[in-house]
C-alpha cells in the first residue's frame, strides 16, 4: 500500500515536471516547483472528493432513515 502511494506521488511530481519542461523549457527549478504544485493540487482534489463522499453517504443514510420513519409512522402511526 505504501509503495503504491509513494509511486503515485512520484509519478504525479514527475508528470508535472515533464509538462513544465515542455511548456517552459529546461528550467529545472521551475519544473521541480510545478511538479510539487501538481502533487499538492492532486492531494487537495482527493481530500475534497473524500469529503464530498462522506457528505453524500451521510445524506443517503439520513434519507433512508427518514423513509423508514415515514413507513413506521404510516403503519403504526
Amino acid at each position: 500500500m505504501v509503495g503504491a502511494v509513494v509511486g503515485g506521488a512520484v509519478g504525479i511530481v514527475t508528470s508535472g515536471a515533464i509538462d513544465s519542461v515542455f511548456e517552459n523549457g529546461w528550467d529545472v527549478g521551475t519544473a521541480f516547483e510545478n511538479g510539487w504544485q501538481d502533487l499538492t493540487d492532486t492531494g487537495l482534489a482527493v481530500a475534497d472528493l473524500t469529503e464530498q463522499g462522506w457528505v453524500a453517504a451521510g445524506d443517503a443514510i439520513s434519507a433512508a432513515g427518514d423513509g423508514l420513519s415515514d413507513a413506521w409512522d404510516s403503519i403504526f402511526g
